[in-house]
């Protein structure tokens, strides 16, 4: 009997966790909902760049434990206080522009699939695995921030799946692209 308890219980935190996973942070639930209209394509266009991930180097530069260094030498107790928490603020600012970038592409991915369905079904398991590893990889990024951790290497993870994500797409609009041009030639 307890290990029917046990087993359900196992079970229910799995799928709590998938619910937690799959779901977008709160602050981005109406920001993620589809656009409807009045938006042209060239400027449904420009929102394909991943313009916050373009930042990395720099970000990457501003958190170096030099800095830290440097200022715990320099700088009062209270300062070096509001320093490392305006860094953590500006750090969940960049994690939050990366979510947005990557929802934004992922979303573009699955329109240009949705357009070809003849693209094989690979294609949408990797999108859909891609966006639950970035979507993990995110948490542990946030949870680690929140308890004072810089999470150095989940950010730098998170860019790389926004890069896989950008190159995934990328290749759907080339095969859309290949199969439209040769469809277009037998016409």
């Amino acid at each position: 009997m307890s290990d029917i308890v046990i087993s359900a219980l196992i079970g229910i935190g799995l799928m709590a966790a998938a619910i937690w996973l799959l779901r977008p942070p709160s602050q981005f639930r109406a920001a993620l909902l589809p656009q409807t209209g009045g938006e042209s394509a060239a400027s449904a266009l420009d929102n394909l760049a991943a313009s916050h991930c373009r930042y990395f180097p720099q970000v990457r530069q501003a958190f170096s434990n030099q800095d830290d260094a440097y200022l715990r030498g320099k700088a009062s107790p209270a300062a070096l206080r509001a320093w490392r928490k305006a860094r953590r603020r500006a750090m969940r600012n960049f994690l939050a522009g990366l979510y947005k970038d990557f929802a934004q592409l992922n979303r573009t991915a699955r329109a240009v699939a949705r357009m070809a369905p003849h693209l094989d079904r690979l294609r949408e398991a990797e999108l859909f695995w891609l966006g639950l590893r970035f979507r993990l990889v995110y948490r542990v990024a946030v949870m680690e921030l929140t308890l004072g951790v810089r999470p150095a290497q989940q950010v730098l993870q998170l860019a790389e799946i926004i890069g896989g994500l950008g190159s995934a797409l990328e290749r759907l609009t080339s095969a859309l692209a290949e199969n439209s041009g040769s469809s277009g030639l037998t016409s």
